[in-house]
């Protein structure tokens, strides 16, 4: 089969990629040229990619002819400040280009439709896909995907930021008090339930398929977070009712996964081995992490344990390298992720103009900004200042 692949570099996408390779399929993806491709790095070179922010769309229909089916898993949060015309085109008027395939796979969202932007264009495009499929143009097979969970998951993404912050043992985590009830689904069972699809659903008579995959059963949030306290040994303090309900709250949301048997599927994981492997995988991470040391401050050695001889040197990162590195960890734990925290951080910056009180060397800074503050005294009684140094005159002159 011949699949177009979106969200290919997303936690979904990066798991069914090697999981549709495995089973024969031939596999194209729409990415950007800026994509964080460290999740599919090992499948690149088995995969036809198109840029879509450097070519048209349609260059990927030319080049690889007509698609059996179209997976969409694509999507835009609204996490990042986004405005409603920008989950719009990513949420609705970008897939809507992609339906004139034979099969089209949609990842939808069992969120009330009018709770957010993205709610919305989501369930928009739904009732879009039922159109074409009731004037038999496609094959349109909704899949109400719940709460998916696993290791190197989004940081923004609820069950991740428990997992980590648990592992890390913050201080606190302020929660709700956590009485509503989610369907967590482990990325594994996901993955086996779009391949187990792919195989069924050309089989099924109606055009519009729509199937719930969860894992049948809810739990409270307070049971979720509790439960991965308690398999970390964390030491964070869970604050359940330090922050209110949203609006429109869902109190209980649980996939009805009764089709899915029906076509053979089963889910492998219970919530518990689930976190586990989760939690494995986050601390894995953790201990892999490169080692940061501050450019301007000599690392010491340590003299307990003998330098052992013989060992290639690892390669250092450059200065600039490391500043990047260092930023970039303020914003984010995922590359991709700080990077787009950052260009927001910049953004909301750029919008502020200049301010005068962060213009100048550090005198001018201290002097709020008012050059002349400094600049009217004589020469002989100017102190000595310097724009790459804060602080007073005879530190600028022990620095310099």
């Amino acid at each position: 089969m011949k699949i177009l692949l979106t969200g290919a570099t997303g936690f979904l996408g990066s798991h069914l990629i090697p999981a549709f390779l495995a089973a024969g399929h031939e596999v194209a993806i729409l990415k950007r040229s800026f994509s964080d491709t460290r999740r599919i790095k090992a499948y690149l070179d088995k995969v036809k990619s198109f840029d879509i922010d450097l070519v048209p769309l349609e260059r990927s229909f030319e080049e690889c002819g007509q698609f059996d089916c179209v997976v969409h898993t694509a999507t835009n949060y609204g996490r990042q400040e986004e405005t409603a015309t920008e989950v719009f085109e990513a949420n609705l008027a970008f897939p809507l280009r992609l339906l004139q395939t034979a099969t089209f796979f949609n990842t939808a969202t069992i969120l009330y439709q009018y709770l957010n932007y993205y709610a919305l264009s989501k369930r928009q495009f739904e009732d879009w896909g039922r159109i074409f499929a009731n004037q038999g143009k496609i094959q349109f097979v909704n899949i109400k995907l719940e709460h998916m969970y696993g290791p190197g998951d989004d940081p923004s993404k609820f069950t991740t930021r428990i997992v980590q912050s648990c592992v890390k043992n913050i201080d606190k985590i302020e929660l709700t008090p956590g009485e509503q009830k989610r369907d967590f689904i482990y990325i594994n069972d996901v993955v086996d339930a779009y391949a187990l699809l792919l195989k069924k659903v050309p089989d099924l008579k109606d055009k519009f398929q729509e199937f719930d995959l969860g894992s049948g059963r809810a739990v409270s949030i307070r049971e979720f977070v509790e439960t991965v306290h308690s398999l970390t040994g964390s030491t964070t303090m869970l604050l359940f009712g330090a922050l209110p309900y949203r609006e429109n709250e869902i109190m209980k949301s649980e996939a009805d996964i009764t089709k899915l048997l029906n076509l053979g599927w089963r889910p492998k994981y219970d919530l518990v081995t689930g976190l586990k492997k989760m939690i494995e995988g986050e601390r894995e991470k953790g201990n892999n992490a490169p080692h940061y040391q501050n450019p301007l401050i000599p690392e010491m050695k340590e003299t307990s344990q003998p330098e052992r001889q013989g060992q290639p040197e690892k390669p250092s990162l450059t200065l600039a390298e490391k500043t990047v590195d260092e930023v970039l960890r303020h914003f984010g734990s995922a590359l991709n992720d700080a990077r787009q925290h950052y260009r927001a951080f910049v953004e909301k910056g750029i919008k502020h103009g200049r301010r005068p009180e962060l213009q100048g060397g550090g005198l001018v800074r201290s002097a709020g900004g008012d050059a002349s503050v400094l600049f009217s005294k004589d020469k002989e009684n100017r102190e000595l200042s310097d724009q790459r140094v804060l602080g007073s005159g005879g530190f600028v002159g022990v620095v310099l």
